[in-house]
């Protein structure tokens, strides 16, 4: 969803609590501050070179969240495979950039081995209850030296630890209405969560388990949690300004993007029992 989505309560809401003085806030109380979705459209501007199979795992309604289509249709038009999967078939029907689409669990992907060249999680490895079995299928169909590019949420960071916090105190419709007007996000697009690769430490010891290895890694302040209410907004920004000053960095950064190389040789996942190698399965996509 986009701001031009909510209906005219929803927008007379956040209008009334200064929305639209966050990007001046930001600019002013905490410049350093990137939107994940930015650096990670840029990121894979590089990454994606031209001909490259490129396959969205958890793909949802767009590649990228934010509202412009352009940089998303000009990476997926580069590829000479676009592939997005999701188990949303609905998300899948309504996606705006890639033209191939299956249907399909992340611990079982319908595509041979060594398929792709670049697989991406964007904002999807938080909801994974199996996450080191779903890096060694996603490893299974990278070709050696393919990457696997990760989006998520940093579990140590105080944007998850407050979200955790307010999911456990706060009854669920409330919650649901801040998600609304904070993210856009309807009811069918909230989805379980379970943080289960979501620090710097997790990623590498699953990664490992599944034969890949970091190529870089980035930690970023995504907009603040009240982004939407002005005063809370301006105090949630200089808190976190403060906290990084004091050096806690790892509480005051939430989002993590990391990028892994698959390593020509696959091994096995010991933590689940997951064997890697193996006979490849068809491509087959909707």
């Amino acid at each position: 969803m986009n701001p031009a989505s909510l209906t005219g309560p929803n927008r007379w809401i956040r209008q009334c609590l200064g929305a639209g003085a966050y990007p001046f806030l930001s600019r002013w109380l905490d410049p350093g501050r990137q939107y994940s979705q930015i650096v990670y459209a840029q990121l894979l501007s590089k990454l994606v070179p031209a001909g490259a199979a490129w396959l969205d795992a958890g793909c949802g309604h767009q590649a990228f969240k934010i509202s412009s289509t352009r940089q998303e249709v000009q990476i997926v038009s580069r590829a000479n495979l676009a592939v997005g999967c999701d188990l949303d078939r609905q998300a899948l029907q309504t996606h705006r950039s890639f033209r191939l689409r299956a249907c399909c669990d992340l611990r079982r992907l319908p595509f041979a081995s060594d398929a792709f060249d670049i697989v991406t999680l964007n904002y999807v490895a938080e909801h994974l209850e199996e996450a080191c079995a779903t890096f060694a299928e996603l490893a299974r169909i990278l070709r050696p030296g393919g990457r696997l590019v990760v989006v998520t949420p940093h579990a140590l960071g105080y944007f998850v630890r407050l979200s955790r916090l307010g999911r456990r105190l706060l009854p669920e419709s409330l919650v649901r209405k801040f998600i609304l007007l904070r993210e856009f996000r309807s009811p069918e697009d909230i989805f379980p969560t379970f943080y289960r690769a979501n620090t710097r430490e997790d990623l590498l010891r699953q990664m490992e388990g599944a034969g890949l290895t970091e190529e870089s890694f980035q930690m970023l302040r995504d907009p603040a949690i009240f982004n939407f209410i002005a005063p809370l907004a301006a105090l949630e920004l200089l808190v976190v300004r403060l906290l990084e000053l004091l050096g806690f960095r790892k509480l005051a950064e939430g989002t993590m993007i990391g990028v892994y190389r698959r390593s020509p040789v696959h091994v096995t996942c010991s933590e689940r029992g997951v064997q890697i190698s193996g006979p490849g399965r068809p491509v087959a996509v909707e």
